[in-house]
């Protein structure tokens, strides 16, 4: 009896497993896209690291010798952004189609991020303090500019 209990329980739990499958599957599909996942990694890298930026900068941490990293990485995840936002990986993002409907507008939005991005880093490398704040205030004005333009709410908003 026990032993009937238990293939029937086995059975019925391998049923569930393969109904459920195709849920699990289509949950999946729903994502965005790799491109468009791998795309928001970089902006929350480039946030990140921009944070640490301006953590180190106010003295509100005392790693100033960490500056340079993270200013080598912010110049580094700038010149990977263009090239992160390949067509038709829009969907399920909050990338705006006008993006690619606007290429080259958006390129020239781009353009001076990674300008602040390659001044950061040089003034981080020279060990000059005003030239990291102007450049780390610069690079904010085209991350909010950029984002105005060419970012899309948040879902339900």
């Amino acid at each position: 009896m026990v032993r009937r209990m238990w293939s029937t329980g086995l059975a019925s739990l391998a049923v569930a497993a393969v109904v459920a499958l195709p849920a699990s599957v289509s949950a999946q599909d729903d994502g965005p896209p790799p491109a468009a996942d791998y795309r928001s990694a970089l902006m929350v890298s480039l946030q990140n690291h921009m944070s640490a930026v301006s953590a180190l900068a106010a003295g509100e941490v005392a790693y100033m010798g960490h500056i340079q990293q993270h200013a080598s990485a912010v110049n580094g995840l700038a010149t990977m952004i263009g090239e992160a936002f390949p067509e038709g990986t829009a969907e399920g993002s909050r990338a705006s189609e006008d993006i690619w409907a606007n290429w080259d507008a958006f390129m020239e939005k781009l353009r001076p991020l990674q300008e602040g991005a390659a001044a950061l880093d040089a003034a981080a490398q020279a060990g000059d303090a005003d030239g990291i704040a102007a450049a780390r205030q610069a690079i904010m004005g085209t991350c909010r500019s950029c984002h105005t333009d060419y970012r899309l709410p948040p879902p339900g908003n």
